[in-house]
């Protein structure tokens, strides 16, 4: 029989109780109609235009900017409010006096964490799957390959996973939830800017696989290698190596073997997290 986490379960439950969840929800299918609404005025503009001068064909494959535009509005809208759900993973357990009996519970301390984690990413998971339908269009009317649909859904996982995991670190080194908040935000941002500094260097030293792997490790370079895949220009590693400026093996800046470099990392950084916040948390930590 299958065991299903207790604190994943607590968690989902209270969720399920709350109607900020679900006026959350309707906040965000709001934000991608209006996306997709903003997107579709646009691309007719465009038709309206280009139809003097091209294919109709044409015309009607540019319909596959809905999918990358909603993208990437679900990509921001999940940097965005993970660190709020995960955040308070442990301060919220610190304020209501109950994190003490959480640990006096069989549980281990990395059962805990990744019981905030997993309800955190099935939250966020609710979004994007409550957002299928809108994006679906862009299949029907854009000519996409349905393949981008499942990894899509996997690269969002994984990037809810690791998010999850450092917002739930945080947490656990933060007495307030507003501290936690911003730690992962700085630490986020940190991933992002920094993550290209090595690709930098790289072009005046010989480092060009340490630069690939940090390139591989940043979350925008994976979303944007994704977009360039779907609208067929290839990938920014292919793009790099046609120009001779990674320096490595053209079988290494494929888009398959990019985007599971990229995925590798995050689950390793995840696991880093988890072990981190688990360490933190435990009552035995240091009198071993």
């Amino acid at each position: 029989m299958l065991k299903i986490n207790p604190v994943m379960q607590k968690d989902l439950r209270i969720t399920s109780r709350n109607a900020r969840f679900y006026w959350g929800l309707f906040a965000y299918e709001a934000i991608l109609a209006i996306g997709f609404y903003v997107v579709f005025k646009i691309v007719l503009g465009i038709n309206s235009y280009n139809s003097r001068y091209y294919d109709v064909t044409d015309v009607y494959r540019s319909f596959i900017s809905f999918f990358p535009a909603l993208m990437a509005i679900q990509a921001g809208i999940i940097t965005i409010i993970i660190p709020v759900m995960t955040g308070s993973a442990i301060t919220d357990e610190k304020g209501h006096q109950t994190f003490d009996i959480l640990r006096t519970t069989p549980l281990s301390c990395t059962r805990i964490v990744t019981g905030k984690i997993m309800s955190s990413v099935i939250r966020t998971m609710t979004f994007v799957i409550a957002g299928i339908p809108i994006m679906a269009f862009s299949f029907i009317v854009g000519g996409l390959n349905w393949i981008h649909l499942p990894i899509f859904l996997l690269i969002t996982i994984v990037y809810s996973f690791m998010l999850g995991s450092l917002g739930v670190m945080c947490s656990a080194y933060s007495k307030k939830t507003t501290g936690a908040i911003v730690k992962a935000y700085i630490i986020y941002i940190l991933l992002y800017v920094l993550s290209f500094i090595p690709f930098g260097f790289g072009q005046l030293y010989a480092s060009k696989l340490f630069s690939y792997f940090f390139l591989c490790a940043n979350p925008i370079v994976l979303y944007v290698n994704f977009l360039m895949a779907i609208v067929g220009e290839g990938s920014i590693f292919a793009y790099l190596y046609e120009h001779q400026t990674i320096g490595l093996p053209a079988v290494m800046c494929s888009f398959w073997v990019t985007t599971a470099v990229s995925l590798v990392i995050m689950i390793l950084l995840s696991i880093l997290y988890i072990k981190i916040a688990s360490r933190k948390i435990n009552p035995l930590k240091g009198k071993e």
